[in-house]
């Protein structure tokens, strides 16, 4: 026989060797990572619940993860103590949107809580399986006003303790370059104003191995008392006098992945100084570290933080990648 052909063949063989090696290393990584992708909760979904200074609480879209349509949904708004104050239920178990793992249930509009003061936790099953559990406290702040009978009701949790940087296509004009630009998410409301204030003004402070490399507007970032809780974002520009805002751009996302460093973002109220946020993470081999809470198969479940986040200001159902802190 040819010694040629022998060779082709031999080459062949080897060929398809490879491939079925690649095949059944990377087939058994899917496989495992859908394994480890468990039914969830999108968690700025019940951070997106309606919360009024009322004591009134209800929860209207819910977003799921790697949940089938027709899966058994319940959300329990409990006690501390475990007992039972308010059941959620879907409307329907027909899903109302979808984008790939992503999937919307509405929940029933007249389901709605009247809280007291008290230590409280959502509870979110799915198929039977707790998905999701979110601890808060509802209190009211005393007021050195007699005739001020009607407190109203502040909520402490989640919203006071998460956050995330988003990064945003940003085009430098000068240039004409095209980069990602930091911007950064929170929650806040009337617990973050000053005793007495109606309004006020947040700034974000972001250092890198405490030198300051980035803040928000001052002239950004309100603090209002409509409503209780309200989602705010603010752009991370580079480094300003107020003066200047006019022709600053936004910090660039290669600016928190160039090495190794630790960061620091502050959120602080303007009439005063106080610092109301204050989030630590670290960047490592060009790539900040996630929390391992984003981490897919993350034990216990009930914590899970996906590393996706509602795109907000759109009418699509679509999500976005983003980087959780914790507190």
């Amino acid at each position: 026989m040819n010694s040629r052909n022998l060779s082709s063949r031999s080459r062949g063989r080897s060929l398809f060797v490879i491939l079925v090696l690649c095949w059944l290393t990377f087939g058994i990584s899917n496989s495992t990572l859908a394994n480890d992708a468990k039914p969830a909760v999108e968690i700025t979904s019940l951070l997106r619940a309606n919360m009024y200074p009322t004591g009134y609480f209800n929860i209207l879209d819910l977003d799921l993860m790697f949940t089938p349509e027709g899966s058994d949904i319940e959300v329990t708004l409990m006690s501390a103590s475990g007992e039972s104050v308010l059941v959620f239920t879907p409307q329907s178990s027909r899903l109302i949107a979808e984008n790939n793992a992503f999937s919307r249930i509405r929940m029933k509009g007249t389901n709605r809580a009247k809280l007291a003061v008290g230590d409280y936790v959502i509870e979110t099953k799915i198929n039977d399986v707790i998905a999701t559990r979110l601890k808060f406290s509802a209190y009211q702040e005393k007021s050195n006003d007699p005739f001020a009978t009607n407190q109203k009701i502040h909520y402490n949790g989640d919203w006071q303790k998460l956050a995330y940087l988003r990064f945003v296509q940003t085009r430098n004009f000068t240039n004409n370059v095209d980069y990602q630009g930091v911007n950064f998410r929170m929650w806040s409301g009337l617990s973050d104003l000053p005793e007495g204030k109606r309004r006020d003004q947040l700034i974000a402070t972001l250092t890198r191995d405490k030198k300051i490399i980035g803040h928000s507007k001052k002239t950004s970032g309100s603090l209002t008392s409509n409503g209780e809780i309200n989602n705010v974002n603010l752009v991370i520009f580079e480094p300003h006098d107020r003066d200047k805002e006019a022709n600053v751009l936004p910090l660039s996302e290669s600016d928190l992945v160039s090495g190794n460093h630790s960061y620091q973002l502050t959120v602080t109220r303007q009439s005063d100084g106080h610092v109301l946020r204050d989030f630590r993470f670290q960047s490592k081999d060009s790539a900040l570290v996630p929390l391992s809470r984003s981490e897919i198969g993350h034990t216990p479940q009930h914590e899970y933080l996906a590393p996706r986040a509602l795109l907000q200001g759109t009418q699509n159902y679509d999500f976005e990648t983003v980087y959780w802190m914790a507190m």
